[in-house]
């Protein structure tokens, strides 16, 4: 599959587990990270990835500083259009 290079692919992990109790980015399904197989699965469809959310350091060794949610209590359908003001489209 060619990877996209005219649009980038979006990932939202601002979210602060209040009902979870834990870091869904980090839950573990069948062996790793639920934010690794989503980042493996765009690094296969994208060749650009910005990350929209809060504590950056929880992805300091993924070498993608996440983009702060600039609507930090909003919810996550608004974290969309706020991940592309950050675009040039």
């Amino acid at each position: 599959m060619n990877k996209l290079s005219s649009i980038t692919g979006i990932i939202l992990v601002g979210g602060k587990s209040r009902r979870m109790g834990m870091d869904k980015a980090f839950l573990e399904i069948e062996g790793a990270p639920l934010f690794e197989r989503v980042l493996s699965a765009m690094k296969e469809n994208f060749t650009s990835i910005l990350l929209v959310g809060s504590r950056p350091e929880r992805f300091a060794g993924y070498a993608l500083a996440p983009h702060p949610d600039i609507y930090r209590e909003a919810p996550w359908e608004v974290s969309i259009p706020a991940s592309l003001s950050r675009r040039q489209i």
